[in-house]
């Protein structure tokens, strides 16, 4: 208790240190949604203002009196939770219970009484994360056990008409990340009401889709501005759980799982794109895509097949998923990162590459080791197409991200094909040298990329 109190008091103090400035000011949101409905803005100037303000939002520097505050407040809070667990068999159980209803009742009054300030909000997120802690602290003081997601079950139930009442989107976003998490968790990796990985149960089924139905609607509601598809990422990643885990599929082939995973990860990618979706919303799409084409880029070292078994239901889905990414791929038009004809072409070669390379993990071992090379290959091609997209569209993110790419992929490869020659001292010498110049050519590369950018944009 002492120390969940303390991470939670040491957050309250950085959300409070990082609302400072903009504590007497109306939400940016707010202020934008009112120009578009008097017609001083549009509602794609709205929506790119709102990314500028996520992206270059103020920072606030703790200065060291603020620390010593801090330092002075954790021990004081250490001080009374070593009092606490001191005497806490001398306690009794109504006293616990009704001194935590009393704390309760004392910090939702409190939040109510502040609502619409920054001290509010931070009590709030106190008002919201007290009940999971008092299911905690009843099932200590009266020796109870259990599986974990029925508790978190309720706590999420209890917490909800908070999290739909706030004007401030940090506790709503803690709410929907949280039933976002025991979607996951409770559908695959523990027992309890979600869990669908046992015998096939219509109750456990229908709770978890209802759980799941329920973070979509949060997402699409509560989240704030260019976070609300956000949901879209956790429908594939419970979809692939539903295709590996549950009974009704259970795939275990390597070969097929790898052509579920990238066929799933580009309709989410697509889905985004279709929709113009904010680039905080397709980060982690693309973060995803990018991670599943490193991981079969290292598919040289397998030295069979890949196999396992995979039943006709769950060859059915996962071609069904396959067929679904390939139209969403081939349907893709014009959106706000790729516009002209030409670079929607490439970005369709792009998408669907991964995809075809997936299917040839499963034609065996050298048609594997060629896939490796070409997810290689297909990596560079990436990185080139980011640095020139963004060097055309004047984006040093872009540019930043393409960069990167290359880098892991030189890097590692480096690693992977000259690991045993680093040794000795001369092959160390060696190896560091040719970093050093790959980090000089990879740097020069970027400067002038974004020395290109910065012309562009003055000109």
């Amino acid at each position: 208790m002492g120390g969940l109190t303390t991470i939670l008091i040491v957050a309250l103090v950085a959300w409070v240190l990082s609302q400072r400035r903009a504590g007497g000011a109306r939400p940016l949101d707010a202020v934008l949604a009112e120009a578009e409905r008097d017609g001083v803005i549009t509602g794609d100037q709205r929506r790119v203002l709102l990314e500028r303000a996520g992206d270059d939002g103020p920072r606030t520097q703790i200065s060291g009196v603020t620390w010593l505050a801090i330092l002075a407040g954790l021990f004081v809070l250490a001080g009374i939770s070593l009092l606490i667990a001191t005497n806490w068999e001398n306690i009794g159980p109504e006293v616990r219970i009704v001194a935590f209803l009393a704390l309760l009742l004392l910090v939702g009054e409190a939040a109510i009484r502040a609502k619409g300030s920054v001290t509010g909000a931070s009590l709030e997120i106190v008002w919201l994360v007290l009940p999971l802690l008092g299911i905690g602290l009843y099932a200590q003081t009266f020796q109870l056990s259990g599986e974990t997601s029925t508790s978190f079950l309720v706590w999420l139930v209890l917490g909800a008409p908070l999290a739909w009442k706030t004007e401030h989107p940090v506790v709503s976003g803690l709410h929907t990340a949280a039933i976002a998490l025991l979607t996951l968790v409770g559908s695959f990796f523990v027992s309890g009401p979600l869990s669908i990985v046992g015998p096939f149960e219509i109750t456990h089924w229908g709770l978890a889709v209802g759980v799941l139905v329920l973070a979509i609607a949060q997402s699409a509601v509560l989240l704030p501005a260019g976070q609300k598809r956000q949901s879209h990422g956790l429908v594939a990643a419970w979809t692939m759980g539903v295709l590996v885990a549950t009974p009704p599929f259970g795939l275990e082939d390597g070969g097929w799982i790898a052509v579920a995973a990238v066929s799933l990860t580009t309709i989410w990618l697509v889905a985004l794109l279709h929709a113009n979706a904010s680039a905080s919303e397709l980060a982690p799409a693309a973060t995803v895509w990018l991670g599943i084409l490193y991981a079969m880029s290292f598919a040289w070292h397998v030295d069979d097949s890949l196999e396992g078994d995979a039943g006709r239901s769950a060859l059915a889905a996962t071609m069904a998923l396959a067929a679904l990414a390939v139209a969403g791929i081939a349907r893709l038009g014009a959106n706000r990162y790729v516009a002209a004809p030409r670079d929607l072409l490439g970005a369709r070669l792009l998408l669907v590459a991964p995809l075809t390379l997936s299917f040839t993990l499963l034609l065996g071992e050298t048609a594997i080791h060629a896939a490796a090379i070409a997810a290689n290959v297909l990596l560079g091609a990436v990185a080139v197409a980011f640095m020139w997209h963004g060097s055309n569209a004047r984006s040093a993110a872009e540019i930043n991200l393409g960069i990167a790419v290359l880098l892991v992929v030189l890097v590692t490869r480096f690693l992977d094909v000259f690991g045993s020659f680093v040794q000795s001292g001369v092959g160390f010498i060696v190896a560091g040298v040719l970093l050093a110049g790959l980090a000089f050519a990879l740097e020069r590369t970027r400067r002038r990329l974004l020395g290109s950018t910065t012309k562009g944009a003055a000109s």
